[in-house]
This record gives structure tokens, sequence and C-alpha cells, in this order.
């Protein structure tokens, strides 16, 4: 979801919910222990990435800094 809302909708709506669900699973894979974190994390900072290229030489920033809050806040040990 967060990959199609990037790359082809460009809509940062559509990226806010997809980022609420990955704040979401993020908490849920700490819990299952750091390989499954780790490699889901992965999976996000591809996202980010995707997030963050040009397309037609317009760049998707705010997409970016998104993403990085909430892998930020996510990682936080409070819960």
């Amino acid at each position: 979801m967060t990959w199609d809302a990037c790359r082809y909708a460009r809509d940062i709506r559509m990226v806010s919910v997809a980022a609420h669900r990955y704040w979401y699973l993020t908490k849920i894979t700490k819990l299952n222990g750091p390989e499954h974190q780790e490699r889901f994390l992965g999976n996000i900072r591809s996202c980010q990435k995707i997030c963050s290229e040009e397309i037609d030489g317009v760049p998707f920033t705010e997409t970016e800094a998104l993403l990085a809050e909430t892998i930020r806040t996510a990682l936080d040990l409070s819960w």
C-alpha cells in the first residue's frame, strides 16, 4: 500500500494511513524478537527509498519525513 501510494498515487493522506499501520506493525514485530523486527524495518526502509524517488522531476519529500518519524516513534522503548 505504501509503495503504491508513493510511486503512483503520490498522495500524502494515503501514505499517512500506511505509515500508521507501519507504526503499529513495528511495535508488534518488536514483541516477536529482533530478527523479525530487522526484516520488517528493511521493508519499511525500502518503501521510504521509493517514496524519496523523483517522478517526472518532482520529489515527494513529505513522505520521507513522515516515514522516518514513524520508524523513530515506533522504535521508542515506551509503549
